[in-house]
């Protein structure tokens, strides 16, 4: 039975052996997706964001309770003649004597102006470094679908130099046939040669780049090197709707992370105008504390302490002045970076549409190029096989063919492209995604 079933375990053993080696499918979704999950630098950009959440609650915590406890025994000698305390006939110093003191104490900041602004402005930096670790993901994912896209390109020219070499080798094979039957010339197979292995080198160029590409893709996204997979999506000319100058715009000023981060910046900028401003006014506090004194634990009795305190600022130095003048140059320059970043945005926007536009003419110019560099192919194929004229048409007609393939390649590359910059100067990539 052990004998029977053992042939049946080699093969299922083997079975599962191929399905582990094949390749993992990708697509263009699946490789942002990942990439959101896995990418050391969204990673670093989102520890960021929650780094100044503990510098807010470091700030945050100057308004909370502050209760210690404290418990002391000590050993204390003292001089008399040190306090201006003499007294004749009576020794200076005295001691030693003990002291136990175990008691908790509270602190708390009733009103606190300038704390509160900073508390405020603390929020808004946390709001500013979650949307700065939007854009810095925005601008990675861009990466992935440049990588991805440069990916398919690679492969899409392996594909289109594979046809090409197996037209070559058709035409060096043909070429030979002739020679043999005194139909053709050594010319022509010479000259045939010549162009089947200038495509044998060229596909090895573009094997070449096919595998480096790949292997930046998946250090991008975040994959392991070694991770075999697949892209399954395709690169071919579609139509799309651009959207119109002034909506493009609008919209990219209200969803763009930057502009967004841009925002919480300068309100914290002026809370911390407000701040500064607001440590002239005074400030109340509360503390109180609750425990036993004397010589020794057995030996204590109850005490405590409890204390209103009113800080009025009256003289610092023009710290205070200084300060408030710092925090109205950081937000003047704030709000001129402000101008800058609209600027900006709106200049991504405008590039963006106007290189989406050229790139969709010049893909479908490629298109219809590229059509008729394959039918001048077999024409010339056709002419060549009836013997009305040498191959040097049909070498001619090939070269052309793989100038038109690769104007194909790039133009719709260049299509997909400046669609995602438009999804991301939006402030959306994912907009883009199929």
């Amino acid at each position: 039975m052990h004998r029977t079933l053992a042939p049946l375990l080699l093969a299922l053993l083997a079975a599962a052996g191929t399905l582990a080696a094949e390749p993992r499918p990708l697509s263009l979704r699946d490789a942002v997706e990942a990439a959101t999950r896995l990418s050391p630098q969204i990673q670093i950009a989102k520890l960021r964001a929650l780094e100044s959440r503990g510098q807010y609650g470091v700030v945050r915590s100057g308004y909370l309770p502050q209760i210690n406890a404290r418990i002391s025994q000590s050993e204390q000698t003292g001089n008399l003649r040190g306090i201006g305390l003499a007294f004749p006939g009576f020794p200076s110093r005295i001691g030693p004597y003990h002291v136990f003191d175990a008691r908790p104490s509270l602190q708390q900041t009733v009103f606190d102006l300038a704390l509160v602004k900073q508390m405020s402005a603390a929020r808004e930096r946390i709001r500013q470094s979650e949307l700065d670790a939007d854009s810095l993901r925005e601008t990675v994912l861009l990466g992935v679908v440049d990588l991805y896209l440069r990916t398919l390109q690679a492969e899409t020219r392996v594909e289109a130099t594979r046809a090409r070499l197996a037209t070559a080798r058709a035409l060096h094979d043909q070429a030979e046939d002739f020679l043999e039957v005194g139909t053709g010339n050594r010319l022509d197979l010479v000259r045939a040669r010549t162009q089947l292995e200038n495509e044998n080198a060229a596909l090895a160029q573009q094997e070449r780049d096919a595998a480096t590409t790949m292997l930046l893709l998946l250090d991008t996204i975040g994959f392991p090197v070694d991770t075999e997979v697949r892209l399954t999506e395709s690169l071919s000319l579609t139509g799309v709707d651009v959207p119109g100058l002034a909506e493009a715009e609008a919209r990219a000023l209200d969803q763009r992370p930057e502009a967004l981060a841009m925002l919480s910046r300068l309100e914290a900028a002026r809370l911390e105008v407000s701040g500064a401003k607001a440590e002239r006014l005074p400030t109340v506090a509360f503390a109180a504390d609750y425990g036993v004194l004397g010589n020794y634990p057995s030996q204590s009795l109850s005490t405590y302490n409890v204390r209103g305190v009113v800080d009025v600022p009256v003289f610092q130095g023009g710290r205070i002045q200084a300060e408030v003048a710092q925090a109205r140059a950081r937000l003047g320059q704030v709000e001129q970076e402000r101008k800058d970043l609209e600027n900006q945005i709106r200049l991504d926007v405008r590039a963006a549409r106007i290189q989406l536009t050229a790139a969709e003419t010049s893909a479908r110019a490629a298109d219809r190029a590229g059509a008729a560099a394959d039918e001048s192919v077999e024409l010339a194929q056709l002419r060549f096989e009836a013997g009305l004229t040498s191959n040097i048409d049909v070498v001619s007609a090939q070269q052309d063919q793989a100038r038109a393939d690769e104007l194909e390649i790039q133009t719709l590359y260049d299509f997909y492209l400046a669609r995602a910059n438009l999804a991301k100067a939006t402030g959306n990539i994912t907009a883009f995604l199929p």
